[in-house]
């Protein structure tokens, strides 16, 4: 017998909408059951069983399934079991009617998936809430998949749009690094005026940093600077947090023993949340810094080399005469004491003016000397009367000569020549009871940079080294001190072509010369030559 609403609906329920589906084997109970569902505003369709419900889902999905729990042939629980195992109508909230009191039934019901279990005969009110809250909840769930496709979807594209945009920002990284690298330039940023300073990795090759020290702090990356230029360069550091003021240091920096000439540039990041950040580049500038020393020492090379060939000609002109005439002189006052004193005065000053002459062409590079085979131990042996005389009382000379000692193919003449300047120089240096050494050795040399070619040299040489414990030069003027007339002597006291002549002498013999000085110290010049075999 079929079951009725025991209610009838009430005035007060609100409208509802959405499409409903009653399955139930009474055609009684559709006709009632749709009659209320659709008073409500519900569009309402009806199946006679399981099997007929199953078919009309398949053809369209309805909002909310009515569902009798005891029909033929396919009961209610099998139905919506099948429901539950189909993806495309899984979501779909249903409701058992059931007459039956029975627990077990319920639990049944729930554990296939219903929603919730009317009782029958049902009650108007009780069905529309209960239909209501739950095609609320369909709805609800329905917009949030909605909502939650969509932001899959634009997270999605988001996510592809951040893909392009990191693509295209590693894209011009790559291009930056090339360029940078191409240029020999690296980048570093700094987050304020005492803060650590980050370099990048080509910025950490440049100046010699391991990987793992890419960070540096301020005072540490100051230290590398020679300490008479800190003032000078901490002050141009500080004008990069002040504004617009653009960092610009061109200074030599020294980092675990290697001395290189760095460019520094950078300003002011400019972004809203970094207002002390500064970002800049670095680069490694020591071969073009000698490259372009090279070319202004060439130019005063070739100016003096011009002038020196002028002076050569005409100043050996009149030595000739005063020399020729001096010899003829000499001989008609052999007698007389007192002239023949003044015309060895005379004669010493010619000669005088006359290796002038020859150390004028020397560092000028005018003309080879000729060249012979020279054991430099047995050279500098023979002539240390001699420097013991040049070096003076009161201070010490040490000689230290390998036996046998290496040979080299050159002249004596310039080869002592230099060893005297080096001498005097030392000399100069020395405080009260300083000590000159001198040594003849085959060196092995790996990784030093030549005062005069600016090149790293390495391998195996003839070396003179002339040492002192004096004061020391400069770190700022060690390179100017090889300049022609460059001197930090009083006026009077040197002419500033000593060193020359040793550079001279250098660049004639194919050989290298190191510095080694600092200021309190002392200093140590090595000329380095080819070896050449021993004389027979």
């Amino acid at each position: 017998m079929p079951q009725a609403a025991s209610n009838e609906p009430s005035a007060s329920t609100p409208m509802l909408s959405g499409e409903v589906l009653i399955v139930d084997d009474v055609p009684e109970n559709l006709q009632v059951l749709g009659a209320i569902l659709g008073a409500h505003g519900l569009t309402v369709r009806q199946a006679p069983g399981g099997a007929y419900a199953l078919r009309s889902v398949t053809a369209r999905r309805p909002d909310l399934i009515l569902l009798d729990i005891r029909m033929p042939e396919m009961d209610g629980i099998e139905t919506c079991r099948r429901l539950r195992d189909d993806p495309h109508t899984a979501g779909i909230p249903v409701l058992f009617l059931s007459a039956s009191q029975d627990a077990e039934e319920r639990i049944r019901s729930f554990a296939v998936g219903a929603s919730d279990v009317i009782a029958k005969p049902v009650i108007v009110g009780e069905l529309l809430a209960r239909v209501a809250v739950h095609l609320s909840v369909a709805q609800l769930t329905a917009a949030l998949r909605t909502a939650n496709d969509r932001l899959a979807r634009q997270a999605v594209d988001e996510s592809a749009l951040r893909h392009l945009a990191e693509g295209a920002a590693l894209d011009r990284q790559a291009r930056l690094d090339l360029a940078l690298a191409a240029a020999g330039m690296g980048t570093w940023q700094i987050d304020g005026p005492g803060s650590a300073i980050s370099f990048g990795h080509e910025a950490a090759a440049i100046l010699g940093l391991e990987h793992d020290s890419a960070v540096m702090g301020w005072q540490e990356m100051m230290a590398g600077f020679p300490a008479e230029e800190r003032p000078a360069i901490i002050a141009a550091w500080s004008q990069g947090f002040s504004g617009s003021q653009t960092i610009e240091i061109d200074a030599w920096w020294t980092h675990h023993g290697v001395r290189r000439r760095i460019r520094i540039r950078g300003r002011q990041s400019g972004a809203p949340d970094a207002s002390q950040r500064v970002i800049g580049l670095v680069w490694d500038i020591t071969d073009a810094f000698a490259q372009r020393q090279r070319l202004d020492q060439s130019e005063k090379l070739e100016a003096l080399g011009r002038l020196a060939g002028g002076l050569a000609h005409d100043f050996n002109n009149h030595l000739q005469v005063i020399l020729a005439n001096l010899s003829l002189v000499q001989q008609v006052c052999r007698g007389d004491a007192a002239t023949s004193h003044r015309l060895s005065c005379i004669e010493r000053s010619s000669t005088t003016a006359a290796a002038l002459v020859r150390d004028l062409l020397t560092f000028a590079r005018h003309g080879q000397p000729a060249m012979t085979a020279i054991c430099l131990s047995p050279m500098v042996a023979d002539l240390e009367s001699l420097l013991r005389c040049t070096i003076g009382d009161g201070k010490t000379l040490e000689l230290a000569l390998e036996q046998p000692g290496p040979c080299v193919s050159g002249s004596r003449e310039q080869l002592f020549n230099a060893l005297l300047n080096l001498c005097i120089n030392a000399r100069d240096a020395l405080r009260a009871g300083g000590r000159v050494r001198i040594g003849v050795s085959r060196e092995t040399v790996t990784g030093h940079r030549c005062r005069i070619c600016a090149q790293e040299i390495q391998g195996i040489f003839a070396a003179i080294s002339v040492s002192d414990d004096g004061i020391g030069i400069p770190e700022a003027i060690q390179d100017r001190i090889f300049e022609p007339f460059f001197t930090t002597k009083a006026p009077g006291q040197g002419s500033g072509l000593g060193l020359a002549t040793v550079v001279g002498c250098m660049v004639a013999h194919h050989g290298h010369l190191l510095l080694d000085s600092h200021p309190g110290a002392g200093s140590s010049f090595r000329l380095l030559l080819p070896e050449a075999p021993s004389p027979a």
